[in-house]
């Protein structure tokens, strides 16, 4: 809902508003620290987990699904992040900034994303695969996580804000699991194109663990879930 009312205001917004929203600086937002995260974490898995679709587990073989599949299977994210947060529920809804602009959206990027995506499911080279949307990548990690009652271990990269890595909406991405056996197929199909790719953590048999400390437990998570 609150997703809604956010695309809503920016249909019409006034000229003040359009020029506020032009002018918008990451800068002028405080990152998230380390002491503040399982507040955010809590409130987007409250506000932006999609429970339909991390329960459509079941499909054809020619299908991909979201969930991640076993324990031990590597993470990675198909397509390019950038310190963007802007239009992000992270930033509306969390940090209370109602207007900012749209974030990115290439579709040149979009195809050569999707291309490749559909080139590792037809060679059976990914477990999983989930687009980036509303909550970024930690929402992505969650749905792709609960389905199974499975967790995930991930490190965060330094040459992004800790929001911006986790939040941020950017567009033009795609996180997808891999069976260790299937990496170097993997790896060979990515070096094929100019998307970039980049290994972010493992699949584990609980608990959502970011840079070496546990953000929430899986049983937590789920319980947070259904009293949403």
């Amino acid at each position: 809902m609150e997703q809604q009312e956010s695309r809503q205001t920016l249909v019409s917004p006034s000229v003040d508003e359009m020029n506020e929203a032009k002018y918008f600086s990451i800068d002028t937002v405080e990152d998230v620290n380390d002491d503040e995260l399982v507040l955010v974490v809590k409130h987007l898995l409250r506000t932006c987990f999609n429970k339909q679709a991390s329960n459509q587990i079941e499909s054809e073989d020619s299908m991909m699904t979201i969930d991640f599949k076993n324990d031990g299977d590597l993470i990675y994210l198909i397509g390019n992040s950038k310190n963007d947060i802007t239009a992000s529920a992270y930033l509306y809804s969390y940090r209370g900034i109602k207007l900012s602009p749209s974030s990115t959206f290439h579709l040149e990027e979009e195809k050569e994303v999707q291309d490749v995506l559909a080139k590792l499911i037809l060679n059976k080279s990914i477990q999983s695969a989930h687009h980036l949307s509303v909550g970024g990548l930690f929402v992505a990690l969650a749905e792709s996580a609960m389905p199974r009652g499975l967790g995930f271990s991930i490190k965060t990269n330094s040459a992004f804000r800790k929001d911006a890595f986790l939040f941020g909406e950017t567009q033009n991405r795609v996180l997808v699991s891999i069976a260790p056996e299937k990496h170097n197929a993997f790896e060979a199909i990515i070096a094929e194109t100019d998307v970039k790719s980049s290994f972010l953590g493992k699949v584990k048999k609980e608990n959502f663990v970011i840079d070496s400390e546990i953000i929430i437990s899986t049983a937590d998570a789920k319980n947070l879930l259904d009293k949403a």
